[in-house]
């Protein structure tokens, strides 16, 4: 089996290089692919990439732009609307923060491809700001407004008493007035607050604490307790106060007086625009109380302004204000102004203000009290009640009207408002208004002024006696005072017996100096002085021709008793008739009088009786106060 075994034939390779080669060339090809597509696919990316970034650059520098207009428009509306100075520095500080969380929203949610963390947060900050900007211009323009009105309402008085006294340091520290100082800020609702700081502050809210500005008084080691010397306000809540408040007088940041006497006449006046509402209106559109409102016309003798003669005197045909034609239409206004007042949101803060702000009214505990031309606490309707018929002069007689303090009723079963009898004593308090508005205590209309000579008067002594003693005895009560006096004189004309003032009476004192004297002596000017001390500046003075000025002497009272005027009026006259004539007139004018007020006795006495069957107290006392009244009269008469 010898050649079983063979060497095998060696096999010469000379392919297998060329295999590697060939794969490692496929290698170098796949490697050189890869490398390729990657280098391809990253140029790819990269491109992208710019293109990406380009179109963020354009974002970014749209937004900046964009809001650096928005910033520029609004800081020169801040400036434009008066916020210079440091505020301006503040407000800039804090909207320049503002306007970059914006910007960095706007930013990411513009770039954004889908949501992302914060993305909610995002599109509310933009909404907000978005809202913020739309409405700042808008706010700020409010701002100024209240801002002016604000100022104007410090001129002239027309603050009320109530008004929120940390916007009355904010408006003074603004104004330099206060020290201090006032920072502005965005808060995260995007809404503008201004935060004042000032020692003012400091010391309100001691007071409101008890402590006012007084040294601490505590225990010993204990300390002074700190105060906050700033206040916070939303900006935005005072624009919309300014706008929208319901109340004209009334908000939570400003407050004013309502002063119905004006109200009445601006009201007066819109009427008068209208000839279906001019009927309502009882002044003309220049203030002057209608000519269907007026009194008939009285002649009026008063002293010549343009003669030094203090004896001279002038006529004219005055009217005045009627109040009983006014009645009705006081009445209605004031009806009126109660139904508004009463029914405005927060007026019943509005009535307060206007009772504490009215100079005419006071403050007595929880009442309130105003004098006015009337008796027994009723305002008088008549001109009789408000004036001299004779002279057109303000009889000077008045009454006080009570206000109480008002005071919600919440269980009312009707329709009024307020305990008490507030509501009635409102409505006389507007009717007074009403009055004055309308002119009833100040209007006149005077014919031209016309020189009147009492010698071309031809009187019957009598006649002029009797209507001297009718004046006396028409007005009520046993006394007279001093412009009833003059009054009297200036309408009666009683055989050239003339009513002078004290300076009247000095002057012509003085104007004797040197003449001759009963006993032959020169009148001195030692004697004038004298006789010039021994003169009352309260007396009444009254000449006749040439003779010295006869006095009525003031009682301890400060008035003229009756008796004592017609005693001093009876010494005018040296004639014993005359005085005849004069006595027989004093008579049956007294008897006149007794007639009367007995007889206004017997009607209060009914009225007592009527008062005690009806069980009314209040009607009983009225009456015996009136009874009182008019038995002291009655004895002073007799």
């Amino acid at each position: 089996m010898a050649g079983a075994y063979e060497n095998p034939a060696q096999i010469v390779d000379t392919k297998s290089g060329q295999m590697i080669g060939a794969a490692l060339a496929s290698v170098g090809q796949s490697i050189g692919k890869g490398i390729e597509a990657k280098s391809k696919a990253e140029s790819k990316a990269f491109a992208q990439y710019e293109k990406v970034k380009q179109q963020n650059f354009k974002i970014d520098t749209s937004v900046d732009i964009n809001l650096s207009k928005q910033q520029n428009a609004m800081y020169q509306n801040l400036e434009k609307e008066g916020y210079v100075g440091v505020e301006l520095d503040t407000m800039k500080d804090s909207a320049d923060a503002k306007f970059k969380q914006y910007g960095d929203a706007l930013k990411r949610t513009s770039k954004a491809t889908g949501d992302y963390e914060g993305y909610k947060d995002d599109i509310n900050l933009i909404q907000k700001f978005d809202n913020f900007i739309v409405k700042n211009q808008d706010v700020f323009g409010s701002l100024a407004a209240f801002d002016e009105d604000y100022n104007e309402n410090i001129k002239t008085g027309k603050l009320s008493s109530d008004t929120n006294p940390e916007m009355k340091i904010f408006n003074g520290v603004s104004n330099k007035a206060l020290k201090g100082n006032v920072t502005w800020a965005i808060n995260d609702n995007f809404e503008w607050e201004a935060t004042v700081n000032s020692e003012n502050i400091n010391d309100l809210n001691r007071t409101r604490s008890g402590y006012l500005k007084q040294p601490f008084d505590g225990e010993p080691g204990e300390e002074m307790p700190k105060f906050k010397g700033s206040y916070t306000f939303n900006m935005n809540r005072v624009a919309e106060a300014y706008n929208n408040s319901e109340n004209p007088y009334n908000n939570p940041f400003m407050s004013t007086r309502a002063n119905v006497e004006t109200i009445i006449r601006q009201e007066s006046l819109k009427n008068n625009k209208n000839e279906n509402t001019a009927n309502l209106s009882a002044i003309t559109n220049n203030g002057d109380t209608k000519e269907g409102y007026l009194t008939p016309a009285i002649g009026i003798i008063s002293k010549d302004p343009n003669s030094e003669d203090p004896r001279a005197r002038i006529r004219q045909e005055v009217q005045f204000a009627d109040v009983g034609a006014l009645d009705e239409v006081a009445t209605r206004q004031a009806d009126q102004q109660y139904n508004y007042f009463s029914n405005l949101p927060a007026g019943i803060n509005t009535i307060i203000d206007m009772l504490e702000d009215d100079s005419a009214v006071q403050r007595k505990g929880n009442k309130f009290t105003i004098t006015v031309p009337g008796a027994d606490g009723k305002i008088a309707t008549t001109t009789k009640g408000v004036r001299n018929l004779n002279s057109g002069k303000l009889l000077g007689e008045t009454t006080e009207l009570e206000i109480d303090f008002p005071e919600y009723d919440e269980n009312s079963p009707n329709d009024e408002l307020f305990k008490g009898d507030f509501s009635d004593q409102l409505k006389e308090y507007f009717k007074f208004k009403s009055f004055a508005a309308n002119g009833a205590y100040s209007y006149s209309k005077a014919s031209k002024p016309v020189e009147y000579d009492r010698i071309e008067l031809e009187e019957n002594k009598s006649t002029v006696y009797n209507d001297l003693l009718t004046k006396v005895y028409s007005i009520d009560g046993g006394s007279l005072t001093k412009d009833q006096i003059t009054d009297i004189f200036s309408t009666s004309s009683p055989d050239g017996a003339q009513v002078i003032s004290y300076t009247e009476h000095v002057d012509y004192i003085k104007s004797q100096i040197g003449n001759t004297q009963d006993d032959n002596t020169s009148f001195t000017e030692a004697e004038a002085e004298e006789q010039i001390k021994k003169i009352n500046k309260d007396d009444i003075f009254i000449t006749q021709g040439d003779n010295l000025p006869v006095t009525f002497r003031k009682s301890k009272n400060g008035t003229y008793d009756k008796n004592i005027v017609t005693s001093v009026i009876r010494d005018l006259y040296s004639g014993e008739g005359e005085q005849s004539k004069f006595d027989t007139a004093n008579k049956t004018e007294r008897d006149k009088d007794i007639s009367r007020v007995n007889n206004e006795i017997a009607k209060a006495q009914n009225a007592i009786k009527i008062a005690i069957r009806q069980k009314t107290p209040a009607a009983q006392i009225k009456a015996e106060k009136k009874l009182i009244r008019l038995q002291a009269q009655l004895k002073q008469i007799k």
